[in-house]
């Protein structure tokens, strides 16, 4: 069953058919349609999504033509779009009863039993629609993968749309849908491999350079995300998405300038739009326009009192002007909206900090890494809180516990290993000192800063050595 749809009013013989329908109900009388045009009603009313016409449809098609195959396949093909996949089931096993030849038959039996949870059924129904009378083995295998999509089986649909691949290597639709399925499995490779492939055919897709850009975005690759929704707005002007997910990638990229201006033209579509004036406000800030920052965190409050990322926003500038209680104020209204955003709690730890309120600045800290385990800076000024308060062993512990989730950042393996050799861990101290060298030898005079006499232990001075000759 092909799901690439024309556009139904490309032939003027089927806007007449619909017409036609319409007068017969609007005056009550029976107007005879053949098989086709009953065909071509009920595609049209599928087309609008009406399921009841394009049912009601369907009855009296087969009331005019008891014995069409097509359009008791159509019913059935209704009754699942409708979500009746018992009745659709009903319809089709009693079509089987005198016909056993028809794909479509056995396509629509796989795609109710996979609605209902019957897997096995399902997939035997897939294999007899692939082996029976299959014209088109490619449109079949591309609808069976639609199914799984629907489903949520995306591993099985991509088996499927592999196999159609092998057959069509230049479709489109197979393309698409590879692309969307790999995207969808966070398989960044495989879906940037498809959706190259589709644009290699056809480089004029506005909607998959936006896919893509989407994708490089997700990967933190700013510059090839901004490519692609550059092109996307060369290819449809009004993708008003397309402007806010490029100002997002130029905000994320620091082009706070050229980030404004995007957003701005995203305003010109949503001009409410709570979330986008409040990242305006943030590109200000981070430009030092604090004028023009408070206005549109304000702005964006005018529309949503109760947007906490706004009022956390707005937080901040009080901080940068030592504000601190009106700021503190903030935040904790933030925190009441929205308790489990990290930053909030970050953010209010390092005010506690400045204001040498350890307690509440440890519980902050605290909060925010039970939030988000990889925020490793508040693991780190958690530690750093301990290890001032001479609790050494329990600076330690803390970042172990950053390390399980925070493997690879340099600056927790240099404070762990600078800890352990305070407490004579030398072993362990060494151990993690490695690790960080590794990672980013710039950063080892962290150790340093915490141990400058690390410098007088052997191992550790060889290690520095050893990469500084590498690094030359």
């Amino acid at each position: 069953m092909n799901q690439n749809k024309e556009s139904f009013f490309d032939n003027n013989n089927n806007s007449d058919v619909v017409n036609r329908y319409h007068e017969m109900v609007l005056s009550g009388k029976k107007s005879f349609f053949d098989v086709h045009e009953f065909e071509q009603l009920i595609e049209y009313f599928l087309q609008k999504d009406d399921l009841a016409n394009a049912f009601k449809i369907t009855n009296l098609a087969i009331r005019q033509h008891p014995d069409s195959t097509i359009l008791i396949i159509r019913k059935a093909q209704v009754l699942i779009d409708k979500g009746n996949f018992q009745e659709a089931l009903n319809v089709l096993n009693s079509l089987e009863e005198y016909d056993t030849s028809n794909n479509d038959l056995f396509l629509l039996k796989g795609i109710a039993f996979n609605f209902t949870g019957q897997i096995e059924e399902a997939k035997n129904c897939f294999i007899r629609a692939l082996n029976t009378n299959c014209e088109n083995r490619t449109d079949t295998l591309f609808s069976i993968a639609v199914n799984y999509e629907n489903v949520n089986d995306l591993n099985t649909a991509i088996n499927y749309l592999l196999e159609a691949y092998k057959e069509e290597k230049n479709n489109l639709l197979i393309l698409l849908e590879l692309g969307y399925c790999f995207n969808r499995l966070d398989n960044s490779v495989n879906a940037i491999k498809y959706y190259n492939e589709y644009l290699d055919i056809n480089p004029f897709s506005d909607l998959v350079w936006f896919n893509l850009g989407v994708i490089y975005s997700n990967n933190y690759n700013f510059i090839k995300a901004i490519e692609a929704y550059d092109y996307t707005l060369t290819l449809n002007s009004e993708y008003a998405l397309a402007y806010y997910n490029k100002g997002n990638a130029l905000a994320n990229s620091g082009k706070y300038e050229e980030a404004i201006i995007e957003y701005k033209e995203y305003l010109a579509f949503e001009d409410n739009h709570t979330e986008t004036l409040c990242f305006i406000g943030e590109c200000y800030e981070r430009l030092n326009k604090i004028d023009l920052a408070f206005e549109y965190y304000h702005k964006s409050l005018s529309i949503n009192p109760e947007y906490p990322d706004a009022i956390y926003g707005i937080a901040i500038l009080y901080s940068m002007s030592e504000n601190y209680p009106e700021s503190i104020n903030l935040i904790n209204k933030a925190i009441t909206i929205n308790p489990n955003c990290s930053d909030y709690w970050y953010s209010l730890g390092n005010i506690y900090l400045k204001l040498n309120i350890t307690e509440k600045a440890v519980e902050a800290f605290r909060l925010s890494t039970e939030i988000d385990p990889y925020d490793y800076e508040s693991w780190l000024n958690l530690s750093d809180l301990f290890f001032k308060k001479n609790l050494l062993t329990k600076a330690i512990k803390t970042l172990e516990d950053a390390h399980i989730f925070n493997p690879d950042i340099a600056l927790v393996n240099y404070r762990l290993a600078a800890y352990n050799l305070l407490k004579n861990n030398i072993t362990e101290g060494v151990m993690y000192f490695k690790n960080g060298i590794k990672i980013n030898f710039e950063e080892y005079k962290e150790l340093l800063k915490y141990f400058p006499g690390a410098i007088e232990i052997n191992e550790i001075n060889d290690l520095i050595n050893s990469f500084k000759s590498i690094k030359q």
